[in-house]
């Protein structure tokens, strides 16, 4: 699940994200509101898809640093050590009934959008296609301080671990 604990940022990506709303103008004084959605488009590597035969299965991507996502008051996310958006990180994507998950395989690298609504569901991926494989992405720091990154082969040896919630961190080798 997204949780606000897990919402964090790395070094800026010049891919990392493209936001198309903003705050709603308002008076001096007078409490921020919002026109969701928001939009988002970011890359990443899908790590695990979801299994029919196991309700709890969930598509999981692996995404690069989103340097302007903004939380649920229209500001712009600030994490605890003070850098803005959001951590790359692997996390749960419900899917917009539009898109169809059928031509992908974990370790596709992909492009995809997702729009946060903070209703139910908060946020999902309304549209996905597959980038070549040897596309190169930049997880930067992910939690700010350690160095990652990823290649499509990873999430082979990923997909067998269950997921914590918690922002991924990369193995160096």
């Amino acid at each position: 699940m997204l949780a606000a604990g897990s919402l964090g940022v790395l070094t800026i990506s010049l891919f990392g994200c493209e936001q198309r709303a903003e705050p709603v103008a308002r008076a001096e004084g007078e409490p921020a509101t919002v026109d969701f959605p928001d939009r988002y488009t970011t890359r990443g590597v899908i790590r695990d898809l979801p299994d029919g035969r196991s309700p709890m299965s969930e598509l999981q991507i692996q995404h690069e640093y989103i340097p302007d996502f903004r939380g649920r008051d229209g500001a712009i996310n600030v994490n605890p050590n003070g850098m803005p958006g959001m951590f790359a990180m692997i996390m749960p994507f419900p899917v917009a009934d539009t898109v169809s998950l059928d031509e992908y395989e974990v370790g596709d690298v992909v492009e995809l959008d997702f729009e946060v609504t903070w209703a139910s569901p908060p946020y999902q991926i309304t549209r996905m296609s597959r980038l070549p494989a040897d596309t190169e992405l930049d997880f930067g720091t992910m939690m700010g301080d350690r160095e990652a990154e990823a290649t499509p082969d990873d999430a082979q040896e990923d997909r067998a671990e269950e997921p914590t919630g918690e922002p991924a961190t990369a193995d160096p080798e």
